[in-house]
């Protein structure tokens, strides 16, 4: 495993150029986050529970209804008109 920012509080973070392979995101927050990519989060090992840059919150054990990551990223890139 990478990293371990399991409950990290992220808000507002500058994600450019992070290496996040093997990271442990699981219940971070980082909505607000600023310059970062899927491409970035396609390396992470865990995202459940995670809050996602624009604010979303990914299915974990105190989320049971919240999107998956793959969810999340389709419905991210539709909006932004890449999807």
């Amino acid at each position: 495993i990478g990293v371990f920012l399991s409950l990290a509080f992220l808000t507002s973070a500058d994600l450019s150029g992070a290496n996040m392979f093997g990271a442990d995101l699981s219940k971070a927050d980082l909505a607000g986050a600023v310059k970062w990519t899927t491409d970035q989060f396609e390396q992470v090992d865990y995202l459940s529970g995670t809050t996602m840059p624009n604010g979303v919150k990914l299915r974990g054990d105190d989320n049971p209804d919240g999107p998956i990551y793959e969810v999340w990223k389709a419905q991210y890139l539709a909006k932004q008109g890449n999807g």
